[in-house]
């Protein structure tokens, strides 16, 4: 199978929409967040199931883009096998790996991957600093089949993600689980004692927080479902509450939850419990906790939520050259061969706004926004006029456009 991929810039830029959303339509943030719990009434209600909705839902797509990113990590086996090594990123700055890895073909307990991020640009919008860190507690499986199961740490440290005008930083730390080896499901466990993010306007945090998430890759649209609990404080309002979900959360990639129940508690048993009517459609139950009853509130979840992460886009697939045999066509025979080359992704306006390299076997990935490109190779390319074996690719408004590129060396 292909593992669907994405770097790891990916995985970074998705955590936490919570920050990510910025404030809610002019509610003054607190000046502290205090460790009390927060005061859950009418007028409360929806900027703290607001909050609590995006943490939870970010959880999911956290964990869907970190295993979508175990797709690049060949690369960085090799790259963390020399010691401190700088590599330029696909557009501008670069990133320095460090660390030990006993096998680079592979990944392996007690493994340890350092990312130093140098303002990276990695071709999809947005730019690191700061660094990441990935410390393998267990692995099992075939890295480049997609076929995994992996429990490893992963450590934020002053990480920085700047989208536009917009700066989000990351702090602490996630134990990620892994297992996607029973192909079409994929089973993903996040939990930590403490991450914060923040933005240029509001910061959250979580504490004690853990979400466990299937996905159903046998349906048309993939299925998810959900579980979530933890702590959450937020400069959206003040104090800090608990959350979990008495039943599953559900719903289908790229939509808001179908079905489940999330249930939010504050101070004096004060809790607002939301339930989904349908994917457009969810139900607010406050209780103040002094005995004045439950209000029950309809609202879309547009209004709740951030917009639907959606699966990154690109590129991917594997390039190769031919003929590599001369003489005449054998009918059966193998007349071509993978190569390891470096490429340009062009736009429309022939501006550069990728690169990217293909491995031994001619593999690739990319990320680029939907839309159409050319692909041009390096001078470097072993094969004759290499700029001027351009290739058009079309890149889908969801997924990957997965190619075979296909160039000529003159061999007759």
């Amino acid at each position: 199978m292909r593992l669907i991929k994405s770097s790891i810039a990916a995985i970074l830029c998705t955590v936490f929409v919570v920050a990510c959303s910025g404030s809610d339509g002019g509610l003054p943030p607190p000046t502290s967040t205090p460790s009390s719990m927060a005061k859950i009434d009418t007028s409360s209600a929806m900027p703290i199931a607001r909050a609590v909705v995006d943490a939870v839902f970010t959880s999911g797509s956290f964990g869907e883009v970190v295993g979508r990113g175990l797709g690049d990590l060949p690369g960085y086996l090799v790259s963390v096998s020399i010691a401190e090594t700088t590599t330029p990123c696909d557009v501008a700055g670069g990133v320095t790996f460090t660390g030990q890895v006993k096998d680079p073909n592979t990944l392996s307990a007690g493994d340890r991957i350092m990312l130093q991020f140098s303002d990276c640009n990695d071709g999809a919008g947005r730019i690191l600093n700061g660094i990441y860190e990935l410390d393998i507690n267990s692995f099992s499986g075939d890295l480049v089949q997609g076929l995994v199961h992996l429990n490893a740490t992963m450590l934020f440290n002053g990480l920085e993600v700047t989208k536009g005008q917009e700066i989000t930083s990351l702090n602490g730390g996630v134990t990620l689980d892994l297992d996607t080896t029973m192909p079409p499901m994929t089973t993903i466990s996040i939990s930590g004692d403490s991450v914060s993010v923040s933005d240029n306007m509001d910061s959250a945090t979580l504490t004690v927080f853990r979400a466990d998430i299937t996905y159903d890759a046998g349906v048309a649209s993939e299925a998810y479902t959900s579980t979530a609990s933890g702590t959450l404080s937020s400069t959206l309002f003040d104090g800090n509450v608990s959350y979990g979900t008495p039943a599953p959360i559900m719903g289908f990639a790229g939509e808001y939850p179908f079905a489940g129940e999330l249930l939010v508690t504050g101070a004096d048993g004060a809790l607002v419990r939301l339930l989904a009517l349908d994917s457009v459609n969810v139900r607010l139950e406050i209780d103040p906790g002094d005995g004045s009853g439950v209000v029950t509130q309809d609202a879309n979840w547009a209004e709740l939520a951030s917009a639907v992460p959606v699966d990154a886009t690109g590129i991917t697939g594997q390039v190769l050259m031919g003929p590599i045999v001369p003489g005449p066509e054998v009918p059966g025979q193998i007349n071509e061969a993978p190569f390891s080359a470096s490429f340009r992704v062009l736009d429309t306006d022939n501006s550069a706004v990728a690169r990217f390299e293909s491995d031994d076997n001619g593999n690739f990935t990319v990320l680029l926004a939907p839309g159409e490109y050319t692909i041009v190779p390096d001078a470097s390319t072993p094969i004759p006029s290499p700029e001027q074996q351009t290739k058009l690719v079309t890149v889908p408004d969801n997924g990957f456009a997965d190619v075979i590129l296909r160039f000529d060396t003159g061999i007759r």
